[in-house]
């Protein structure tokens, strides 16, 4: 998904929102699996998105090379996949083999920085400052989210949402696990552990952000690996952790008091391509992480994304995954974030609660956003939802 297109989706988009949608009795298997490749043709179809794939892993190719630790690095480091991560999210201005256009990068400030695990091994991150001043208290601080990457993944995979959130407003940081993309070890380390050593970073008085940000005030996010991540870390109930979003995907054994929403996907089978199923249509297969957390009377949410792969989260040029399961995702992300960080910020005259409990349709594909074939759900105060989708008994 474009630059253009996510801020579009978090601008215009939230009013379109919709409330209500009839059940849909022409559920099609076979139609929704094939969906599950759209991202695939569209990266190997489009001569733009070729030809920036092609500059992408160029100027990866050779930031690897350059790494002054290269040789002492594991196999899921110097980013395994050189055509990770989306071109235009690169930050403008940076040095590059082959120029990236000037409308096609990241214009907002960004901040490489490096810390230490807590084992003796530097971590290699970016902090991406608020490129808007709407959730500044009045101190002038904003709220914060830290951002675990998944294994065998690196930290650009994950820019799609570190920059939208600080387009809305938000600090925020990004990291490579160690043994992962450019920081230290030579194999994937304890990604919660890790997370821990992040956070306690990213708050910390000394930091230079450190008037910038609202420290008691921070959400994490995390996929895959990182998912785990961010429900151990939650699990310890640290007080600064207001809101925690697990990309792929909520389990029954977070045990935490911080509100937490998990997003899911219809075939979630690891990185393999989107085998069919069963299940569905509506199934509640998706569910169970759910129904353990609200059965505690924390707040939860479970977003399936229709026809969407474990990649839906991870910006891999030519992986399987619908067209829509980034925007579907930056969606509900924000609004989770919106309501427990930023106090329901409302966006267009839409509330944060409002965006999520909505039935949101993507810009790029209308009629698509959230699965037909397991409901989603939530449970926000007193509201209970089980099929958020078509409002069934909400």
């Amino acid at each position: 998904m474009s630059k253009t297109t996510f801020l579009a989706a978090l601008a215009a988009g939230l009013v379109a929102a919709s409330a209500a949608h009839a059940a849909d009795a022409t559920y099609d298997e076979n139609a929704n699996w094939l969906a599950g490749f759209g991202a695939t043709t569209q990266h190997l179809t489009d001569a733009g998105e070729m030809s920036e794939t092609a500059v992408g892993s160029l100027n990866n190719a050779v930031e690897n090379a350059q790494d002054p630790d290269a040789l002492n690095q594991g196999p899921y480091q110097l980013h395994q996949w050189p055509w990770n991560g989306d071109p235009d999210r690169e930050p403008c201005g940076r040095e590059a083999l082959v120029p990236i256009a000037a409308e096609g990068c990241y214009a907002g400030r960004t901040q490489r920085v490096s810390f230490d695990n807590g084992a003796g091994l530097t971590l290699d991150g970016t902090v991406f400052h608020p490129d808007s001043d709407t959730l500044r208290d009045a101190e002038g601080r904003v709220p914060g989210v830290v951002i675990s990457d998944g294994f065998q993944g690196n930290q650009k995979m994950y820019w799609w949402a570190a920059q939208g959130l600080a387009e809305a407003g938000y600090l925020v940081m990004t990291y490579d696990v160690s043994g992962q993309g450019h920081s230290q070890g030579s194999a994937t380390g304890d990604a919660a552990a890790e997370l821990h050593e992040a956070v306690d970073y990213f708050i910390g008085a000394e930091r230079d952000w450190a008037d910038e940000l609202q420290a008691g005030n921070v959400g994490m996010a995390g996929h895959s690996m990182g998912a785990g991540a961010v429900q151990s870390v939650g699990n310890a109930n640290r007080p600064e952790i207001n809101a925690i979003v697990a990309w792929s995907d909520l389990g029954p054994g977070y045990t935490g008091d911080a509100p937490i929403q998990g997003q899911g996907a219809d075939y979630d089978n690891w990185i393999f391509p989107p085998v069919p199923s069963e299940d569905g249509p509506d199934s509640e297969a998706k569910l169970d992480g759910f129904d353990a957390v609200r059965g505690r009377g924390v707040d939860v949410q479970e977003v399936v994304i229709e026809s969407a792969s474990h990649l839906a989260w991870s910006h891999v040029d030519g992986a399987w995954t619908s067209t829509w399961s980034e925007e579907v995702a930056a969606f509900y992300t924000l609004a989770w974030f919106d309501r427990y960080l930023g106090d329901d910020f409302p966006r267009e005259g839409v509330s944060a609660t409002e965006r999520l409990v909505s039935n949101y349709e993507a810009r790029e594909a209308p009629g698509h956003g959230l699965s037909r074939k397991y409901l989603s759900a939530y449970s926000i105060g007193a509201d209970l939802c089980r099929d958020q989708r078509d409002r069934e008994g909400c």
